[in-house]
């Protein structure tokens, strides 16, 4: 009988033990659990370079895809950043071998400034390469070929008029390099454009000759011309421009920005200077 208590005794200290061994082992696994799932959220914490806020688009304003044709039938494409309200529009025009998306950056925070902006591909570039059925190559094209570009711009003005329903008073335009020279062809052949800005313009892109358009600007009519001294001789010639018109005018030179729209890049206070020659 003795005997029998002590078996009796053993054998439920050996279930407790068994019971008590799985708890332990139980509350193991949910440590180990609990430990791993902690880890990777510390280790995923200092992976991750930026919070989640720094992450979001710097503009969450909307840019359309927009297509038209000029009067010698080429699709040109252009990137379309609208608004709901707004009382001006400007269009912008690309150096080579740039395209519309180089503009981006400023175009971001022109809408964010309530301007309106078309930025296009000039023909022969980026996706304006259609004329009918003949695909064109702005690499391959001649002096007068380039000339041509000019029936963009128009086709692009009158695109801009009619989607905005605003005056060329409150539309202006704003190039880079053989863009310049292109805004600065726009703004002699339309006196009631207000307002350009030109990065790099020069007397003569692919014979887009600037010393006639120059001299047709009116008093009325507001230019903003920028150059850098690292780039040849485009300080002399911008100055020479600069100091032909009876417009008014604004003269900004860096000393290590490039040409064209690399001084967005280099040149940290240009965007907000175009943003406030464009607002005044």
């Amino acid at each position: 009988m003795r005997l029998f208590r002590v078996i009796e005794k053993t054998v439920s200290e050996a279930s407790a033990f068994r019971i008590i061994e799985k708890q332990t082992r139980l509350f193991a696994i949910v440590m180990l659990i609990a430990l791993i799932i902690g880890g990777t959220l510390i280790l995923e914490r200092q992976i991750s370079p930026h919070p989640v806020e720094d992450i979001m688009p710097i503009s969450s304003l909307p840019v359309k895809k927009v297509t038209f044709l000029t009067p010698d039938n080429v699709t040109i494409v252009g990137n379309y950043y609208p608004l709901k309200e707004f009382d001006e529009a400007i269009l912008l025009l690309h150096m080579m071998p740039q395209t519309k998306e180089s503009w981006d950056m400023l175009a971001k925070k022109l809408q964010e400034n309530n301007i309106v902006t078309l930025a296009i591909d000039l023909r022969g570039h980026g996706e304006s390469i259609k004329k009918g059925s003949q695909t064109l190559d702005y690499t391959r094209f001649s002096d007068k070929e380039h000339q041509e570009s000019q029936r963009d711009v128009e086709a692009a003005l009158n695109w801009l008029k009619k989607e905005t329903n605003l005056d060329l008073s409150s539309i202006y335009v704003g190039g880079a390099s053989i863009g310049a020279n292109l805004s600065l062809q726009a703004l002699a052949e339309h006196s009631e454009i207000g307002k350009g800005f030109l990065l790099s313009p020069g007397f003569d892109y692919r014979g887009i000759k600037t010393n006639a358009f120059v001299k047709k600007l009116n008093k009325d009519q507001e230019v903003f011309f920028v150059t850098s001294k690292d780039d040849g001789d485009n300080v002399a010639q911008t100055q020479k421009l600069y100091n032909a018109t009876s417009a008014q005018k604004q003269w900004k030179v860096y000393d290590k920005a490039g040409h064209g729209t690399t001084m967005l890049q280099k040149a940290g206070d240009l965007l907000p200077s175009i943003i406030e020659f464009l607002l005044k």
